[in-house]
């Protein structure tokens, strides 16, 4: 990886060189300074950019350890399929959870304490009713069910849960122009409830995973994430990426899929069609393809 890191720094900086001395040539003395200041300043950049993108040298969590998790649902169809894609979460490995959902949007606040509220379910003495795949989804069970813990309070069994509000990256039909504006707020949103995360028990440290599925307001979490990374916030083996795109995609990629795998943003990228990941691995993206990952 140093070895990488050198031969990509090498080359800018043999021109810097080469320009530094045609300008001083030229008897523009301050201009050469600056242009050196500026040079520098874009190589460490790129070398510090270079260092915190996804690395498979990086352990993961070893078997066994509690995991700080965190899920990002959206609105509508990318809240279903989180919904299903978490139904068979093993809340007591993954000791502490969290939910981000966009301002406005009580139906995915109310989706992710239905969410805790079954997965707990499975783990209380003396509920003897076993829950489904399919159940998860399905509201037509949930007075039946036990009440989840409260959020933000640790439960010595199931860990600890809280869902977090942030701005909505772009409402529908807002103006284009007006979008740059609404995803800086979302932006500075999921800064603060990631270091907010960082210091909520049980584990008090950033979260070890993080699963989106696609709605722009996971884009600029994931930003949001490399933002910590870069400045030295956030350890780089934290914040893992795991992206699932939607099911409706079979042949061609979501806006944000595309955004996070040419960026190269993900620790892994799932896709549920084969020919999905067949068309992407031609194109030279690693994408990964588990069967279908959602009901």
């Amino acid at each position: 990886m140093a070895a990488k890191f050198v031969a990509i720094a090498l080359v800018p900086l043999l021109s810097l060189g080469f320009m530094y001395s045609l300008v001083r040539i030229l008897g523009f003395e301050r201009a050469a300074l600056i242009l050196v200041a500026l040079a520098i300043t874009a190589v460490l950049t790129l070398l510090r950019i270079l260092s915190i993108r996804p690395d498979r040298s990086i352990k993961p969590v070893a078997h066994g350890e509690p995991v700080h998790f965190l899920a990002v649902f959206g609105s509508g169809g990318h809240t279903s399929e989180m919904m299903s894609l978490l139904r068979n979460f093993d809340v007591t490995r993954y000791t502490q959870r969290t939910y981000i959902y966009s301002s406005g949007d009580e139906f995915s606040r109310e989706k992710a304490r239905l969410v805790e509220q079954k997965l707990q379910s499975k783990c209380r003495p003396g509920f003897k009713q076993t829950l489904e795949t399919k159940d998860l989804k399905d509201d037509s069970d949930e007075a039946r069910l036990p009440e989840p813990s409260p959020a933000g309070r640790v439960d010595p069994i199931t860990g600890c849960w809280t869902a977090e509000c942030v701005s909505r990256a772009r409402k529908i039909h807002q103006p284009i122009y007006t979008a740059p504006w609404s995803s800086l707020l979302c932006f500075i949103d999921c800064i603060r409830v990631l270091i907010k995360s960082k210091s909520n028990k049980p584990l008090q440290t950033y979260p070890d995973v993080i699963l989106i599925n696609g709605p722009a307001t996971a884009v600029i979490l994931v930003f949001a994430s490399y933002f910590l990374k870069f400045f030295g916030l956030a350890p780089r083996e934290k914040m893992k990426i795991i992206y699932m795109e939607s099911f409706a995609r079979v042949r061609t990629l979501s806006l944000s899929g595309k955004i996070l795998l040419r960026l190269h943003l993900c620790d892994q990228f799932l896709v549920q069609w084969e020919i999905l990941r067949d068309l992407l691995r031609q194109q030279g993206y690693n994408a990964d393809w588990r069967g279908f990952l959602v009901d």
